[in-house]
């Protein structure tokens, strides 16, 4: 029988958790430093047997565990070897070793990838007074790791101006808050054989834009601050994940004339939950999504307009098992978009005096709106696929436009 010692020793070393600084900064903010790290310290868990020398006995089935020094719990591993081992830092009750005649001993440094055959990580709970402590979760609370960002950008900021076209953006709010966490399995044969995360989201934002071109046009944008990123968990030569948020604002525009159309649009979701299985596509889901909408607009004068502006919501989750050799790399997009229309309800027609009419004109002065709202929940991840999980759509109004 070949036997593996030490291999909890060479894997514990410089694993941490620290979320990085705020990059999504209100007007008012001032650049922090980066949050020092906070060194996990490996812990037995509940698999270890608490009888003399039966830890010392290689098994093929390892559990390591680590912990923050405020005795949150943060990760789990579960290792099937291709060699039985022994996780050093279970066997305590050794207090010495006598050794006769001669001995001699070889040691050999291998990395995880090269000597299990199976990997499995959980980061979906915590553990609490209650509750077993082998598997361990990304998390700092009992639902899994929160991701939280309030903000207020500058108010008054040109946001875009080329080619024709401006946006003002008078002022903007962001509330985003993500709860998640999920089950990794790797197998030496097989690969990736499991690979989900659950998600809970909550956003509300609320924007006053202005839309401003001197020409006809057709055209898309988007603007975004710089990105809430976090470097979260960093398990050496096992995992790193590190998980960031951005929001960034949008429209697409297709206007016959020049004009201007001044947009107050808000939106809430509180409840949404999405399930993501990258194995099983099939089976992953969305749900919730209660939405609170409201939408308003101004045009400058009589231009036909279609304008659709739209807020991303994304997170992404960096994620890289056995020091990158196996990229999982995933991300969500959540868009809530507020197509605005105006149309031409009959045809002009001028007559001696000077006078505009409208014959059959549904709207006195020829001209109406359509305001609808539209949700749509992507997912998305390397080396897997891409598919679209909730799509909504409802009118806001339909009306005419009165000068």
């Amino acid at each position: 029988m070949k036997s593996s010692l030490g291999l909890v020793s060479l894997l514990m070393g410089a694993a941490s958790a620290a979320p990085a600084p705020l990059v999504l900064r209100s007007i008012n903010a001032t650049v922090a430093p980066e949050a020092p790290k906070l060194p996990l310290i490996p812990i037995p868990n509940t698999s270890r047997v608490p009888t003399a020398g039966r830890n010392i006995a290689p098994t093929s089935n390892l559990n390591l565990a680590w912990q923050t020094p405020d005795n949150a719990s943060v990760v789990a591993v579960a290792l099937n070897m291709q060699h039985p081992a022994v996780v050093l830092e279970d066997v305590d009750d050794v207090t010495a070793v006598d050794c006769t005649g001669q001995a001699s001993v070889a040691a050999e440094k291998k990395d995880v990838y090269s000597t299990a055959k199976s990997t499995e990580i959980d980061f979906n709970n915590v553990a609490t007074p209650v509750s077993d402590v082998d598997k361990r979760g990304i998390s700092f609370n009992k639902e899994g790791l929160t991701i939280a960002y309030n903000y207020s950008l500058p108010s008054e900021q040109t946001i875009v101006n080329v080619n024709d076209i401006s946006v003002v953006l008078h002022e903007a709010q962001i509330q985003n808050s993500v709860t998640y966490g999920g089950h990794v399995k790797w197998e030496l044969f097989d690969g990736v054989t499991e690979f989900t995360i659950d998600i809970d989201k909550s956003m509300f934002h609320q924007a006053n834009l202005t839309f401003g071109t001197n020409v006809k046009l057709s055209q898309t944008w988007s603007w975004a601050p710089e990105p809430l990123t976090y470097s979260v968990i960093d398990v050496p030569g096992i995992l790193s994940l590190g998980p960031s948020a951005g929001v960034s604002f949008g429209g697409e525009i297709s206007a016959s004339t020049g004009g201007s159309i001044t947009g107050d649009f808000t939106s809430s979701m509180p409840n949404g939950s999405i399930h993501l299985d990258f194995i099983n596509w099939d089976q992953s889901t969305s749900t919730g999504w209660e939405t609170d909408h409201d939408a308003s607009f101004r045009t400058s004068e009589n231009v036909k307009v279609t304008l659709k502006p739209f807020v991303d919501f994304t997170v992404e989750f960096a994620c890289n098992l056995f020091d990158g050799l196996l990229d999982l790399s995933t991300g969500v997009k959540a868009q809530p978009s507020f197509p605005f229309i105006t149309a031409a309800t009959a045809t002009q027609d001028l007559n001696s005096t000077g006078t505009m009419s409208f014959p059959n004109a549904t709207c006195a002065n020829g001209l109406s709106e359509t305001i609808q709202f539209e949700f749509a929940v992507s997912a998305f991840a390397t080396e897997f696929v891409s598919a679209t999980l909730y799509d909504y759509k409802t009118d806001l109004y339909k009306g005419c436009i009165n000068f």
